[in-house]
């Protein structure tokens, strides 16, 4: 399925698709700044909201506005599962899976895509 299709799904399918599309590329994408990666914004508890992306392809299509100087940066899927989602879980960090200019995405806790990505 090309980017433009994925991007007009639902998030749940969207979310479905991207992690189907990460395990089998065994690499997920940021947005990075010279800060680092970019949140979101926060939810109503003031939680920090990290977007991954399936593609570099996919996080240069929000890389607008705020954003629009920050680049994709990649990482591999083990570092994703051993590293970043564990210091996410531990920092009670919510993440979002492949959001678009017009959607944000599933948001989910790190914790239930750790899950998703390790079935």
């Amino acid at each position: 399925m090309k980017l433009e299709e994925l991007s007009i799904l639902a998030e749940e399918a969207r979310y479905e698709a991207a992690v189907k599309i990460i395990m089998e590329t065994k690499e997920v994408f940021v947005l990075s700044d010279n800060g680092g990666m970019v949140t979101m914004g926060t939810d109503s508890d003031e939680t920090s909201i990290i977007p991954f992306f399936p593609s570099a392809e996919a996080a240069k299509t929000v890389a607008i506005g705020d954003w629009k100087d920050c680049k994709p940066e990649s990482f591999p899927l083990d570092e994703l599962l051993e590293y970043i989602l564990p210091e996410l879980i531990e920092d009670k960090q919510l993440v979002s899976l492949f959001p678009t200019v017009g959607d944000d995405g599933l948001i989910v806790d790190a914790g239930d895509l750790l899950a998703d990505l390790e079935e």
